[in-house]
C-alpha cells in the first residue's frame, strides 16, 4: 500500500516539475521574442530618424548651393525630353550636375540626388531636371513621389518609408528659391532602406538563434 502511494506522489512530483518546465519555457520563448521584436523596432525607427535627417541636411545645403536663375533657364533653353543626354553637352547643366555629385559622393549614398521641377504638361505633373547620375534623364516624368508630399513642396520635407517597384525609401527634398524667396525647382535625395532592413534582420535571427541555444544549454 505504501509502495502505491510512494508511486502515486512521485508521479504527481513528476507532472507538476513538467508543468513547471513548460511553464518556463513558454514564459522564456514569449519573453525573448518580446525583447528581440522590441530591439528590432528600436534600431529601425532610430536608424529612419538618422537617416531623414542626413537627407534633410544634404538637400538644404543642396538647394541654397543651386543658382534657381540658372536653373530656370536651363528649363526654358532645353524643353524636349531627353534634351540633354550626356552630362557635357550643356554648361548649366553640367555645372548642376557637379554640384549633386559632390553632395552624393560626399554622403556616400546609394541613390542619385536630382532636381526636378513641376511641369506646364498636365497638373500635378513632375520632370526630372538635373542629376548626380553619370546618365541624364533630363525632362522624364516623375511619377513615384508620394502624394502626401506634393502638397507640401514648397515647404519642404522629409518623406517616410514608402515603397515603389524599385523597393522601400526613405526621401527628403527642398525647395530651391530665387533671392525673392520664389521656388522655381526642387532638389531631392533619396536613400534605399532594404538593404539595411535585410541585414538587421538576419542579426534578429542569429540574436534568436543564439538566446535558443543557451536556453537549451541551460535546460
Amino acid at each position: 500500500m505504501n509502495e502505491f502511494k510512494s508511486t502515486d506522489t512521485d508521479l504527481n512530483s513528476k507532472a507538476f516539475d513538467n508543468k513547471i518546465l513548460r511553464i518556463f519555457t513558454l514564459s522564456f520563448l514569449l519573453l525573448t521574442a518580446y525583447f528581440l521584436i522590441s530591439d528590432y523596432f528600436s534600431i529601425v525607427n532610430q536608424a529612419k530618424n538618422l537617416t531623414l535627417d542626413k537627407l534633410s541636411g544634404i538637400v538644404n545645403c543642396a538647394a541654397r548651393q543651386i543658382d534657381a536663375n540658372e536653373h530656370n533657364a536651363l528649363v526654358a533653353e532645353v524643353t524636349q525630353k531627353d534634351g540633354i543626354t550626356s552630362v557635357n553637352q550643356n554648361e548649366k547643366y553640367k555645372k548642376l550636375h557637379l554640384i549633386l555629385k559632390t553632395a552624393l559622393a560626399a554622403h556616400n549614398l546609394n541613390s542619385p540626388i536630382y532636381t526636378f521641377i513641376k511641369s506646364t504638361k498636365g497638373e500635378n505633373t513632375l520632370e526630372f531636371i538635373a542629376t548626380s547620375s553619370e546618365e541624364p534623364y533630363f525632362r522624364h516624368k516623375y511619377t513615384t513621389l508620394p502624394k502626401q508630399a506634393y502638397k507640401r513642396l514648397d515647404s519642404g520635407g522629409q518623406i517616410k518609408l514608402y515603397k515603389d517597384e524599385f523597393g522601400q525609401w526613405l526621401s527628403a527634398f527642398a525647395p530651391i528659391k530665387d533671392k525673392n524667396g520664389k521656388v522655381l525647382a526642387y532638389v531631392q535625395a533619396d536613400e534605399k532602406f532594404d538593404t539595411f532592413i535585410a541585414s538587421l534582420r538576419s542579426q534578429l535571427l542569429i540574436k534568436a538563434a543564439v538566446s535558443l541555444i543557451g536556453f537549451v544549454l541551460v535546460l
